[in-house]
């Protein structure tokens, strides 16, 4: 059993220790300097890539999280106080979308440097105690003032600053080691003002670039408002020209949808910080809008409008018509089942004179025997839904093989062209307000299905757009109508 000493010796230890790592990294910094701060997984990985941009190892970096997720306390409030400690002779420059947050944060800065408990870790690096004195200290800046040893009376001179403002705000006079640009865009009605994103994109190229010292560190830290916006802006630079700043993304979303970023661990449909904001409160904030939704919590901003479909060419359904002229099954299968393959999804149409309608839809990363499942089962459910339309890749002609004894009407289809002009050559149906679309009250899922339809060909997912495209491609080339049929279900998703 140990002994009282023996534990409190373990203990100092383990605050030594604590403290070491305080003084170069920025998640034991926090933890240091604000005991009460909770830490998530998310957390700890956005640390990992700041620790690299403190070290300069990475020198552009965004990082995309949703609203009240911690990234403002670590970008803009914990680590420019570490850079303080760590390059004392360095000049920052921040920005937010106001003056008024600006200064918000740098009051927030100068709070954590006047804690003993930073003072502790860097006890030489210290700012004016109040505004007036002989060195800036305002809402909007502060500098690193010379310090004397107490021991051996040498005294340690800094030439550090700290400046902040809105944007549209001045830096004139100013240099920077560090820019950090924290949420630059204040609401919706800013970010689709096309005004207000070339202000931004002024203030960034014409201001706040030119005043970087040498090669610089630059961090934005923002939740995504529009697809034309700063990060969007640079991205699309980098990409077009190599000798542009190129940048080191962390995009983490409120849900994981798929696999495309190896550094997030969670599963597929898993929230970001359960503990804060449930599954069951983000589909609350899901059901008030998909746009802000998409951009805001999973850092997917929309095309205003849509791409080759447009979001004002979308038209609703609440009633079925009483009999449809024909209806089909459309379906366009997976190639695996894992949880980072794409979706199996299949569609019933309904057509009534030149007027086409979603009628349902199944939609799963599905297994080889779930896809045979919903296959039995839509047909059951829809039987005047005959012909079954089925794309000639991936697991469809396993799909025909495996049923072809057991239910009729499954038709191979090979597409034509690629998926884009697929899209392109039934684009018409919808610019003539002849398809129609089970409305969210009957249809929850719905909301899923414009924004993927209207991304095209932007977005992270197609499997709806090529079930979409291979339905009204086949309804518009036409054919023998066979006698009314009736309509059965209401915008069912299984």
């Amino acid at each position: 059993m140990e002994t009282k000493d023996l534990l409190v010796q373990k203990l100092l230890l383990k605050r030594e220790l604590h403290k070491r790592q305080a003084r170069y990294r920025l998640l034991p910094f926090t933890t240091y300097t604000f005991p009460d701060y909770q830490v998530n997984w998310h957390h700890e990985l956005t640390c990992n890539y700041l620790d690299a941009f403190l070290n300069k190892k990475i020198r552009r970096l965004m990082i995309f999280e949703p609203p009240r997720h911690g990234k403002s306390e670590l970008t803009s409030r914990r680590l420019p106080a570490l850079i303080h400690g760590r390059y004392p002779n360095d000049e920052i420059l921040a920005v937010s979308y106001n003056a008024e947050l600006a200064s918000s944060m740098t009051i927030d800065v100068q709070r954590i440097m006047d804690n003993p408990l930073y003072e502790e870790l860097f006890p030489t690096v210290r700012i004016a105690k109040h505004s007036g004195a002989k060195y800036k200290r305002t809402s909007d800046e502060h500098e690193i003032i010379p310090y004397q040893d107490p021991v051996d009376k040498l005294w340690h001179w800094y030439t550090g600053s700290y400046k902040s403002a809105g944007v549209g705000g001045s830096f004139t006079g100013r240099g920077a080691n560090w820019s950090l640009i924290d949420d630059p865009i204040k609401n919706r009605e800013d970010a689709d003002s096309k005004a207000f994103r070339n202000m931004l994109w002024s203030f960034y190229t014409s201001t706040l670039r030119t005043r970087m010292e040498g090669e610089g560190s630059i961090l934005i830290t923002l939740t995504r408002w529009h697809d034309d916006d700063l990060a969007s802006r640079l991205l699309r630079l980098a990409q077009a020209d190599k000798t542009a700043d190129q940048w080191v993304v962390l995009n983490l979303p409120a849900i994981k949808e798929h696999e495309r970023d190896s550094y997030d661990p969670r599963e597929i449909g898993e929230p970001l910080w359960p503990d804060k904001f449930s599954y069951q409160d983000l589909m609350k904030i899901k059901a008030m809008g998909m746009r802000d939704w998409s951009s805001l919590w999973q850092q997917e901003p929309t095309v205003e409008g849509g791409n080759i479909i447009k979001s004002d060419q979308i038209k609703y359904y609440t009633v079925q018509p009483e009999r449809y002229d024909r209806m089909i099954q459309s379906w366009d299968f997976a190639t695996k089942d894992k949880a980072s393959s794409d979706f199996t999804v299949g569609q019933v149409w309904g057509q009534k004179g030149a007027n086409k309608y979603l009628v349902a839809q199944f939609r799963k990363r599905a297994s080889f025997p779930e896809a045979v499942k919903a296959v039995l089962q839509m047909s059951k459910d829809y039987p005047l839904a005959h012909k079954k339309l089925i794309e000639g890749k991936a697991n469809g002609p396993a799909i025909i093989q495996t049923l072809k004894d057991s239910i009729s009407g499954m038709v191979e289809v090979e597409p034509r062209g690629d998926k884009v002009a697929r899209l392109n050559s039934v684009a018409p149906e919808f610019e003539s307000g002849n398809v129609y679309l089970p409305d969210p009250s009957i249809a929850p899922w719905i909301g899923d299905y414009v924004k993927e339809l209207c991304d095209f060909p932007a977005g992270s997912n197609d499997d709806q757009v090529d079930g979409t495209s291979q339905a009204l491609d086949h309804l518009r080339r036409g054919g023998i109508l066979r006698a009314p049929i009736s309509g059965h279900g209401s915008g069912t998703i299984y």
